[in-house]
């Protein structure tokens, strides 16, 4: 079991030669021109650029109707449009400028080759956040005459891991009405995009609050806090366990309280009829349920500030986990008075 029985295959990799021919075997008959150095890019001219732009929406158009290119489109035509590299030592001489090319250049054929419209933003004059790196369309759609459908950064595997940040980048990019996506380049330039959302868990109004109680008598056990004693007033704190109750930590504070920001938050979500379990077994801090866990399944994992993945390869396992297990894995923050909830999904171009 788990070993390879020789008789099953990986698909094959897509390895993004620079050859030409092993490409595109079945090529146009009439091998198109170099893209020529440019002022700020490669310069593509008519009437290859009319058929890239107008069809792909590929490059910025110039006024004697060229296109420029970045480094990226450069990379892409080469693999998906029969266009020849500007010349033979070209990529050698361009990361050794532009150490970020190879993993810009992956992430915008993954997400290109499933048919989506990704444009730089130095191609645009649409507003966009300054940490954007492009604006995506959908494949119906042409930049000439319609509003992008998202707002799209890239970042290697090695990059550091600040949530707080693309919750500041994801609240942006939502109030302009698009989507923010990220496309995480790995060690073997795979690339994993994410799709953000900021989600509301709260009612408009709670639906109780929980009653605290004093001189309850209760028992640490392991970590745990035992009591005989039960109460309607706290509303789904704690398991029933040993004809009593068994409380973590954070739901004792409540009830003893003692709460902090966290135990706040527990607090909270209480509130608003939600019902919150431990996610040690699925390496999160909760799981959250809409209603009893008797009556249905928890559609959250849940990190918060202090105890969320430090680094992409972290959370990467724990969005993967979740969507495993049919779940979103939720980050929460706690700024001016106010909880903020960022959720990421995979999601695959062209879907």
């Amino acid at each position: 079991m788990g070993r390879d029985d020789g008789k099953s295959k990986n698909k094959s990799r897509w390895t993004r030669s620079l050859t030409l021919d092993h490409n595109f075997p079945q090529g146009p008959a009439n091998i198109h021109d170099r893209p020529k150095t440019a002022s700020g890019g490669w310069s593509i001219e008519a009437p290859v650029s009319s058929r890239l732009y107008q069809k792909s929406a590929i490059g910025k158009p110039q006024s004697d109707e060229s296109i420029l290119l970045l480094g990226e489109e450069v990379l892409f035509c080469h693999w998906h449009r029969h266009i020849p590299l500007p010349h033979d030592d070209w990529l050698n001489e361009s990361i050794k400028q532009d150490a970020q090319l190879l993993a810009r250049a992956t992430a915008f054929e993954q997400i290109r080759a499933g048919g989506e419209r990704l444009v730089p933003v130095q191609h645009v004059s649409l507003p966009h956040h300054p940490d954007t790196w492009a604006l995506r369309w959908s494949r119906d759609k042409h930049p000439s005459n319609a509003e992008p459908d998202a707002e799209v950064c890239w970042v290697s595997f090695g990059d550091s891991l600040n949530l707080d940040h693309w919750i500041d980048w994801a609240i942006h990019v939502e109030s302009k009405g698009r989507i923010p996506e990220l496309a995480l380049v790995d060690d073997e330039y795979e690339v994993t995009i994410y799709q953000l959302e900021m989600v509301e868990f709260l009612k408009s109004a709670p639906d109780y609050s929980t009653k605290l109680e004093n001189e309850i008598p209760m028992t640490n056990v392991n970590g745990l806090w035992y009591t005989a004693h039960r109460s309607e007033n706290w509303n789904r704190l704690g398991i029933e366990q040993f004809s009593g109750r068994v409380l973590r930590d954070e739901e004792f504070e409540i009830i003893s309280q003692n709460g902090e920001d966290n135990q706040s938050l527990l607090n909270l979500l209480h509130s608003h009829g939600l019902t919150v379990r431990s996610g040690f077994r699925y390496g999160t801090k909760w799981r959250l349920y809409e209603k009893s866990v008797e009556h249905s399944h928890a559609p959250w994992l849940m990190d918060i500030e202090g105890e969320a993945p430090e680094n992409f390869r972290s959370l990467c396992l724990l969005v993967r986990l979740a969507e495993g297990v049919h779940k979103r894995w939720v980050y929460a923050r706690f700024l001016n008075g106010v909880w903020q909830f960022l959720s990421f999904r995979r999601w695959l171009p062209g879907r």
